[in-house]
């Protein structure tokens, strides 16, 4: 299928962690992996190394010219990859638990004695990753060994945030002992931190998934990009391409329902029981999100980490934890972003806000009330967007964006899009509706009499019944 789209660049981060190098910081612990903790981290990595290998023979298997016989002789990896998945984490977890001296809120979750898990694990995973047959075929190569220590340490962090209570990192001292860099964090931080493992568990969904899927992402990454703007000079931040991203990403995974799942690709996660029992914290957001709030706020009051919002269009105030430390805006400030609801009345900040000086509130309360009016015709994050680029940015919207880089690529992914909602009996909404008109006008060519028809539809359908 053709990913050849504009608009699927993603920065290098995602989150803005809270700073962890500050050494007179009691939160602060390092602990070397030396003994046992050294073999529970060569073993973890192992498996990580593994677990690429199995990820890339299994994924040869879609291969049109792999043989019969050869599809047979992957039974022994596909029969392997969930055990060595659920055992790396078991491993990851018991790095943390000895590393850290203390026992995982979530030590429960596994079957059978806790306290003998993480020494039959590392018998199990062991044995599991050099069965005399594949052996030679999973041999790592230094790069391969490179990459699956990041996915070891970016398990670790996981594990820490979720069960933990830390936000840690895996480092090599100069005499070349890897140490557990932790800090801890409080439970609203940490799952702060624990979007961005939730927003690439969905990004998987969408690429990994359904090829319909995979194009419905891209359709409202294109889609968002017509109302987001850079910002322009003088008014560029180190972070504003991060947030930016992070505010597609909130639009695209956790509000828009798609075709092809009937449901938000967040949403789909958050109904799903495998999902549920690894990740409690992570369902705990994805369904949070789903209750979250997108406006303009201004800061009314700042008290340690916990910040007074108060909405600019309907007075309401939210009490909001802020997990940057410390505080980089104050009273005055205005704030355009998502405020997700966490405990009782207690809301988390999306990393993706952005945040304005305080002698514009006056100007923007006025243009604030207009978010009501875009709503009427936009979801209400792409309302906001504009709001962002329009208001804040000073960059008229929407802009005409192609859709894909070339003709030809336009007229390739037109047919194939064609031909999946075709074979699903799906009408396109408005998302993809408008994607297949700007495939057609790039790619020059007609719109289909199929999809004309659904876009006349769609035209005249009633606004209380369109999508938000």
């Amino acid at each position: 299928m053709s990913r050849k789209s504009h608009h699927r660049n993603t920065p290098d981060s995602f989150v803005d962690r809270p700073i962890i190098d500050a050494p007179d910081d009691e939160r602060l612990t390092v602990h070397r992996l030396t003994g046992d903790l050294e073999e529970t981290l060569e073993t973890l990595v192992s498996g990580c190394a593994f677990l690429a290998k199995l990820t890339q023979t299994i994924e040869a298997e879609g291969d049109e010219d792999v043989e019969p016989a050869e599809h047979e002789s992957l039974d022994g990896p596909r029969r392997l990859f969930g055990g060595v998945t659920l055992t790396t984490r078991i491993l990851a977890r018991a790095l943390l638990d000895r590393a850290l001296d203390r026992q995982s809120a979530s030590t429960n979750d596994d079957e059978g004695d806790d306290e003998d898990v993480p020494e039959r694990a590392l018998d199990d995973l062991t044995e599991a990753l050099l069965p005399l047959k594949l052996a030679p075929t999973f041999r790592s190569s230094r790069t391969e060994r490179k990459a699956a220590f990041d996915d070891a340490a970016l398990l670790v962090r996981e594990l820490g945030l979720e069960e933990f209570g830390v936000s840690c990192d895996l480092e090599i001292a100069d005499d070349g002992v890897h140490e557990l860099v932790a800090f801890a964090v409080s439970p609203e931080t940490a799952h702060v931190e624990l979007l961005e493992f939730l927003i690439n568990r969905a990004e998987n969904v969408a690429f990994e998934t359904d090829p319909l899927l995979a194009t419905e992402r891209d359709a409202s990454a294109w889609e968002f990009s017509r109302w987001s703007v850079s910002p322009p000079p003088g008014k560029r931040s180190p972070d504003s391409d991060i947030t930016r991203h992070i505010r597609e990403q909130e639009y695209s995974l956790a509000d828009r329902t798609t075709l092809a799942l009937g449901t938000s690709m967040i949403g789909t996660l958050a109904s799903d029981d495998t999902f549920t029992h690894l990740h409690p914290g992570q369902r705990r957001l994805a369904e949070a999100l789903a209750a979250s709030v997108v406006d303009v706020f201004e800061c009314v009051a700042v008290t340690g980490n916990r910040v007074a919002l108060r909405s600019l269009r309907t007075g309401t105030t939210y009490v909001t934890h802020e997990h940057i430390e410390p505080v980089e805006y104050s009273v005055g400030w205005v704030a355009a972003g998502r405020l997700i609801p966490f405990e009782r009345d207690l809301y988390l900040r999306s990393p993706g806000m952005v945040f304005v000086r305080s002698d514009v509130v006056h100007s923007l309360q006025s243009a604030a009330s207009q978010l009501d009016t875009l709503e009427e015709t936009l979801p209400p994050a792409l309302a906001l967007e504009s709001f962002i680029s329009s208001e804040l940015l000073g960059v008229a919207v929407p802009r005409e964006m192609k859709p894909m880089r070339s003709r030809a690529d336009a007229r390739e992914q037109l047919d194939e899009l064609r031909v999946m909602l075709a074979e699903a009996r799906l009408e396109p909404d408005t998302t993809v509706g408008a994607f297949v008109d700007a495939l057609a006008e790039q790619g020059g060519r007609g719109l289909p009499s199929w999809l004309a028809q659904t876009a006349t539809r769609r035209a005249t359908r009633p606004t209380s019944r369109r999508r938000r």
